[in-house]
């Protein structure tokens, strides 16, 4: 069977260069470079398609990449690449509820990414007997 074999602290090849295509996610492209720290975020809409790399650093982390599939108008459209940093996020508290605003909106605020696919990517927190109802738009 083929897998990775590490330790932590290892640096392992994951096969850093591949494409995507026709997709919308969140990662590193455009010439762009840097380190995401805790709370940062990357939003790429691949669209005709791109090569980009995603290279571990030596500390653990934990990711998520959301993929989105683009309406078949945007399929073909130039790449794109956003980067906010954990500062620039848009975080909204009110009544008890905490909302992490990553695309789309909650608590009457919208998050300054732009999304081709309608979404709504968010982080909610809600202390006790708190209550949230997302509105769809």
């Amino acid at each position: 069977s083929s897998g990775i074999n590490a330790e932590y602290g290892d640096i392992v090849d994951l096969k850093p260069l591949h494409t995507f295509w026709k997709v919308k996610c969140i990662m590193k492209i455009l010439g762009n470079s840097g380190t995401l720290k805790p709370g940062d975020m990357q939003w790429m809409t691949a669209g005709r398609g791109i090569i980009h790399s995603e290279i571990p650093g030596r500390e653990m982390v934990r990711g998520l990449q959301l993929w989105l599939n683009l309406k078949s108008d945007y399929k073909m459209v130039q790449p794109t690449y956003q980067e906010l940093r954990s500062d620039q996020v848009l975080t909204v508290e009110e009544n008890g509820v905490k909302a992490i605003v990553l695309a789309g909106e909650a608590l009457g605020k919208k998050s300054e990414v732009r999304t081709r696919t309608p979404a709504y990517y968010l982080d909610i927190t809600l202390q006790q007997d708190a209550k949230f109802k997302q509105k769809n738009s």
